[in-house]
């Protein structure tokens, strides 16, 4: 969709100037030869400019994508053709020959690099059989100065491949970036789903399971007295309000709010140690509040990966501030995450790391893995001051940037 709104734009531009070129070509006839001379090459610049009209008002009825490269082609040829033909009716002293040097700016804009050669191949040709059959051109040059001409029409086509060339691979990259957001929208909703699946999921085996088991207790007491009955429906409701307080706490860390960034990881932490039964040891400082929320999403991310994937014993994490970055790294001593494993997951709708990665990047800063002889260990840089507006409450909105690549910004 994008190459194809790109493609029909491009000949709407296009189009829009070769329609001011036939102008000049019009007003180049009229100073350039006898009145005598007039009709045929008016004539010619006219069915140009018809043709060019034609292609103008053809384009905007979006016209289908399949007929943007031969269109691009043809209408090259056409406008080499159309210059060429004005050479050869032409007499004496020649205005139409510098035509021959804007032409292959059309090519330009164009992302096949195909039929951008062959349209500039066309160009040089057609420059140097109407240089060496021009008389007036080969009597008062010399063959040098006709040398320097076509050198300098070969490096004007040659620059020009070279933009299209660059325009082409920015293009495509703009199409991949389009692509990669469309991918990432579409995972996302599915991620909201499966995430209100799991919490479904959750609370009916776990709170209301346990609230159901509580009341059966409680009907017990009521109907037989026995305390331990009483007893258990209190153990169950006081467990069930302990569930309930820490998934309250995934959903939104009211402890980031009040306390900050270091005692809302140390939080982290601490569930970490009770439910993965592991050492957890927190490095952490007091840094600015810009990045907050992005910054405890990646620790929740990364903590919770190490708890329930990696099956480590030892768990660190580390947040510095330098004189531009912020940094948290969060380290195990798990088994480990390949490139293989990563991919799989993302391909099976785990979005986890990707997400991170895309709104870290976003953020103008950087996710990387450490190496480590054991286990896994990710960075995550973030410049201390804000660069992109919010897009929730402390959050950062992708930008037209897709990454950041700096070195020596954490030790």
């Amino acid at each position: 969709m994008v190459f194809a709104e790109y493609g029909r734009r491009v000949q709407l531009l296009c189009n829009g100037f070769r329609l001011a070129l036939a102008a000049m070509l019009a007003v180049t006839a009229v100073a350039d030869t006898p009145p005598g001379g007039w009709a045929l090459l008016l004539t010619v610049i006219a069915a140009y400019a018809a043709y060019t009209l034609g292609g103008l008002l053809w384009w905007c009825t979006r016209a289908p994508r399949r007929f943007c490269v031969p269109a691009d082609a043809m209408s090259g040829v056409i406008d080499v053709a159309a210059v060429f033909l004005l050479l050869q009716l032409s007499h004496g002293p020649n205005l139409f020959l510098p035509f021959l040097f804007v032409l292959p700016l059309f090519c330009a804009f164009s992302i096949r690099l195909s039929t951008t050669a062959i349209t500039l191949a066309c160009n040089a040709v057609a420059f140097v059989a109407a240089l060496v059959t021009d008389p007036a051109a080969v009597r008062e040059l010399t063959w040098l100065r006709l040398w320097i001409l076509v050198c300098a029409h070969l490096v004007v086509c040659t620059l020009v491949f070279v933009l299209s060339a660059a325009h082409r691979s920015r293009i495509f990259r703009i199409g991949e970036l389009v692509g990669v957001r469309s991918d990432l929208l579409a995972q996302v909703v599915g991620a909201e789903e499966r995430q209100r699946k799991i919490m479904a999921e959750a609370l009916h085996d776990g709170p209301l399971q346990s609230i159901l088991a509580a009341r059966h207790d409680l009907e017990e007491f009521a109907e037989t007295g026995e305390r331990s009955a009483l007893s258990r429906a209190d153990d169950t409701l006081t467990q069930v309000a302990k569930d309930l307080r820490h998934a309250t706490y995934q959903l939104h860390p009211a402890v980031l709010e009040t306390a900050g960034l270091a005692e809302a990881i140390r939080s982290l932490a601490q569930a970490a140690r009770e439910r993965g039964r592991l050492q957890a040891e927190c490095d952490l400082a007091e840094v600015p509040r810009t990045h907050d929320v992005l910054l405890f999403g990646v620790a929740r991310e990364l903590v919770g990966n190490a708890v329930r994937h990696s099956g480590a014993s030892r768990l660190h994490i580390t947040l510095e501030e330098t004189d531009d970055w912020l940094c948290l790294t969060v380290t195990d001593d798990g088994k480990g995450v390949e490139r293989a494993m990563l991919r799989d997951r993302l391909a099976q709708g785990h979005i986890g790391l990707a997400s991170l990665r895309v709104r870290v990047e976003a953020a103008h800063g950087r996710l990387e893995f450490l190496p480590v002889a054991r286990g896994t260990s990710v960075r995550v840089s973030l410049p201390r001051r804000r660069t992109v507006s919010a897009c929730g409450p402390g959050e950062e909105t992708p930008s037209n940037r897709t990454g950041l690549h700096h070195s020596g910004h954490c030790r």
